[in-house]
C-alpha cells in the first residue's frame, strides 16, 4: 500500500490493515524445514529398522520419550531451518545408539556436526534432570518387601533389595588440574560408574562423578547409596556386591575360600543373585553404544549423557521395549517389571 499523510480515522485503519498484511508477508518469508521421507525416520523406516537405529519403538518415542522433552526445548528462533523437537530427540537417540556424532549429522541432511552436538547436549541435560524421577531405590517398606520377594525367587537369597557393581565409561582426557585421577589401571581415561540394579534389571541407583582411578570401595564409601543403607532407609534390606566391596552388616560379598557345603551354597546363591547387576550393565551398554566408545565431550556433558541413558534404559525396561540382542541377558527378568511399583506413573 502507499504510505501517505493521514487525514482521518479511515486512513489510520488502512495503516493498521497494511501492517497486519506486512506481518503476514514477513512470516511467510521465514524459511521452514520440509522433511523429506529420508529425513523423517518415523515415516522412512520400518518398525524393526527404526528400533535398531534408535533403540526404541516408534510408539514409545512419540508417546513416552517426546513428551519428556517437548515442552522444555527452547522455541526455535527465526534463523536457518529449525528442527522439530521430535527430530531433535531422534538425533540424540541416534547418538546414544552409535556414539558417533559424525554419523548422526550425516544421517540428517543440512545438520552440521556442531548443531548435532548442541542438540545432543541439550537433550542429554533435559533427560539427566529427570534421573531422580526414573532412577530410584524402593522408598517404602512395602516396596522393599516386594523387591526382597523378587530377588528371593532368583536363587533363594533372602532380604536382598539391590545389587551393586562398577563399570568404566571411556572419556577423553578431561584436562584441568588433576586429569590423572580419570586414568584407570588399564591406562585410559574413564569414569568409574557405580550402578545398583533391582531384581527386574532396572537401574535403581547410579553414581558417575568419580574418575577411573578410584576403586569401587572408595566410590561406595562416598556414595548416597551407602548413606541410604547406613541410615536404614532400606528397611533392613541387603545389598550384594563382589569382592571389590567391603563386607558390612548390610553389604554381603562372596566368601573367598568356602570351607563347608553351607558356605558353598551361600556363594552359589550370592553369585547367581548378584549376576543381575552384571547383566543390567551389559544390556544398558549394548543398547546405548555411546557408553562403550570414548565420549569426546566435556566432562559435564559426559556426565549428562550417562545419566540420560540410565533414564532411557529404565524407560525401556518399564515399557518392555526390548531389542533382539537383549533377550538372552534379560532371561527371566523380562516379565518382572511389574514389581516396581515405586516407579513414576
Amino acid at each position: 500500500m502507499e504510505w501517505e499523510e493521514l487525514d482521518n480515522l479511515d486512513d489510520i485503519d488502512d495503516v493498521i490493515e497494511g501492517l497486519v498484511d506486512l506481518e503476514e508477508d514477513v512470516t511467510n518469508l521465514i524459511p521452514k524445514r520440509y522433511l523429506r521421507d529420508i529425513d523423517n525416520p518415523l515415516e522412512f523406516y520400518s518398525e524393526d529398522e527404526f528400533r535398531m537405529r534408535f533403540r526404541f519403538s516408534k510408539d514409545n518415542v512419540v508417546n513416552i520419550l517426546h513428551p519428556l522433552v517437548e515442552d522444555l526445548l527452547k522455541k526455535p528462533d527465526q534463523r536457518g531451518l529449525p528442527l522439530p523437537s521430535i527430530q531433535k530427540l531422534m538425533l540424540a537417540l541416534r547418538f546414544y545408539a552409535t556414539g558417533n556424532i559424525q554419523q548422526v549429522s550425516g544421517d540428517l541432511h543440512g545438520v552440521s556436526q556442531a548443531t548435532a552436538g548442541g542438540i545432543v547436549h541439550t537433550i542429554s541435560g533435559l533427560l539427566a534432570e529427570r534421573t531422580k524421577d526414573f532412577v530410584k531405590l524402593p522408598a517404602t517398606e512395602a516396596d522393599c518387601r516386594k523387591a526382597m520377594r523378587w530377588f528371593y525367587e532368583i536363587r533363594g537369597f533372602p532380604g536382598v533389595v539391590a545389587c551393586v557393581d562398577g563399570t568404566h565409561i571411556p572419556i577423553k582426557n578431561p584436562g584441568g588440574v588433576r586429569p590423572e585421577i580419570y586414568r584407570n589401571r588399564h591406562g585410559w581415561f574413564s569414569l568409574n560408574v557405580q550402578v545398583s540394579a533391582g531384581a527386574n534389571m532396572e537401574i535403581v541407583d547410579v553414581s558417575c562423578r568419580r574418575g577411573g582411578s578410584f576403586h569401587d570401595a572408595t566410590i561406595f564409601e562416598a556414595s548416597g547409596l551407602r548413606r541410604d543403607f547406613e541410615e536404614k532407609r532400606m528397611h533392613q534390606g541387603l545389598l550384594l556386591g563382589d569382592n571389590g566391596y567391603p563386607c558390612l552388616p548390610y553389604l554381603f560379598t562372596p566368601l573367598g575360600n568356602p570351607q563347608s557345603m553351607a558356605e558353598t551354597r551361600y556363594n552359589r546363591a550370592h553369585i547367581s543373585t548378584r549376576n543381575v547387576v552384571e547383566r543390567t550393565l551389559g544390556v544398558w551398554k549394548r543398547r546405548f553404544r555411546c557408553l562403550t566408545k570414548t565420549l569426546e565431550t566435556s566432562l559435564n556433558h559426559s556426565l549428562s549423557i550417562i545419566l540420560a541413558t540410565t533414564v532411557l534404559y529404565n524407560i525401556s525396561r518399564r515399557s518392555n521395549d526390548e531389542l533382539p540382542e537383549d533377550r538372552v541377558s534379560l532371561g527371566s527378568a523380562r516379565v518382572s517389571s511389574k514389581c516396581c511399583s515405586y516407579w513414576p506413573p
